[in-house]
């Protein structure tokens, strides 16, 4: 016969059941969290170890992280700068816009890639390659602005000495008196046969008489050109060494180069 149990153990029964999956609900519980935190621990190991600064926002453009490279360019560490708002922080510049416009973009399109000047603790003025996500909650809200940032400051300052250098050359080979010209040869193996400009100064034009040879074959100019430039323009693209001549060209109308 079935055996029946009484109320008592019924009850008791009941309860150890209830415990039973109060106990493997919270180590699942705890399995999850753990989890979780291990997945936290190796996200901001990752954010740690990146060179390039991260920081993250609220939905006030307010600090909420900010790793160890982000201390290291702007100066200001981990401790200083939650719950400050960024755009007061940097006193963020934005060449050729505002920063109100670059937020509105940012708000509307969710993204911003581009040059920013930021200025650092020391009141240094840091030009960054910015690039910022903004992260939606649910409802399409704005939850958080993510935030890279890498520094081109010197990269810029060399463009700005590489421009002014290139501008001084430029004036001086314009204004210089005497024919200047770069060519580019080419050769049939290793015998020069032609030659194209690449650059001439107006000096260059006036002496030889050929007018606008930029981007030009000399054959194309001038068919029955001499050899002899030819060959003495290959030696020096396959040897290195300059070389000094004086000599005329007959299909230039005899005109005397030296």
């Amino acid at each position: 016969m079935p055996h029946k149990v009484d109320e008592r153990a019924s009850r008791f029964l009941d309860l150890l059941a209830r415990q039973a999956a109060d106990y493997f609900e919270r180590r699942q519980a705890e399995a999850a969290l753990q989890e979780s935190e291990r997945a936290h621990a190796f996200q901001s190991s990752i954010l740690t170890a990146l060179r390039d600064s991260v920081w993250a926002l609220d939905a006030e453009l307010r600090i909420l992280y900010w790793n160890d490279a982000a201390t290291e360019l702007f100066g200001w560490t981990a401790d200083e700068v939650p719950g400050r708002n960024a755009r007061e922080l940097f006193n963020t510049l934005v060449p050729g816009s505002t920063r109100e416009a670059a937020v509105e973009q940012l708000m509307r399109t969710g993204d911003f890639r581009g040059e920013i000047l930021c200025r650092a603790k020391d009141g240094r003025t840091i030009v960054c390659n910015v690039t910022s996500h903004v992260v939606r909650g649910a409802a399409g809200e704005v939850s958080r602005v993510v935030n890279t940032a890498r520094d081109i400051t010197e990269r810029k300052r060399e463009e700005c000495a590489l421009r002014d250098s290139e501008e001084k050359y430029r004036s001086l080979f314009e204004r210089i008196d005497a024919g200047f010209c770069i060519v580019e040869m080419i050769f049939n193996g290793e015998t020069p046969v032609d030659y194209r400009f690449v650059e001439v100064n107006p000096t260059f034009e006036h002496h030889t008489g050929i007018l606008n040879p930029k981007g030009r074959l000399m054959r194309d100019i001038a068919p029955d050109h001499e050899q002899y430039w030819f060959d003495r323009y290959g030696q020096v693209a396959l040897t290195g060494r300059a070389q000094r001549f004086d000599a005329t060209a007959k299909a230039l109308g005899d005109r005397r180069t030296k």
